[in-house]
């Protein structure tokens, strides 16, 4: 059972995702939470912390809305490139929230850092 509620989430993370999608999220977030839970330590309040704060950088990875980090930025023209969330390498460090729920986990999603498979066509 997760620790965290849509409300809560979105009360850090601004987002145009229903809280039903939100719940997906939490539900994910809540397992690895559980699985790494040893690893974590401490008590529940701790746990619940990187339970919301993993759940807000799994929410915004997976909201349209979020364009990602700008790779590229160019003046004549005004053009900006975004990179496309799935493709961002070192995806727990790819937002704040991941970056925070890393560190009150003192480190124990540092698997999560591991680069994603790419598929590339010719």
């Amino acid at each position: 059972m997760s620790r965290v509620t849509p409300a809560e989430v979105t009360a850090i993370v601004a987002t145009d995702l229903d809280d039903a999608t939100i719940q997906i999220w939490i539900d994910g977030s809540s397992a690895i939470v559980d699985s790494n839970a040893a690893c974590i330590g401490g008590d529940e309040a701790l746990l619940t912390k990187v339970e919301l704060y993993l759940s807000a950088h799994n929410v915004t990875l997976q909201d349209p809305a979020n364009k990602g980090p700008v790779t590229k930025e160019k003046l004549d023209v005004l053009e900006t490139t975004y990179a496309s969330a799935p493709l961002v390498k070192n995806s727990i460090e790819s937002t704040p929230y991941g970056v925070m729920a890393n560190q009150l986990a003192g480190g124990c999603l540092d698997d999560y850092k591991k680069d994603c498979a790419t598929v590339e066509f010719y």
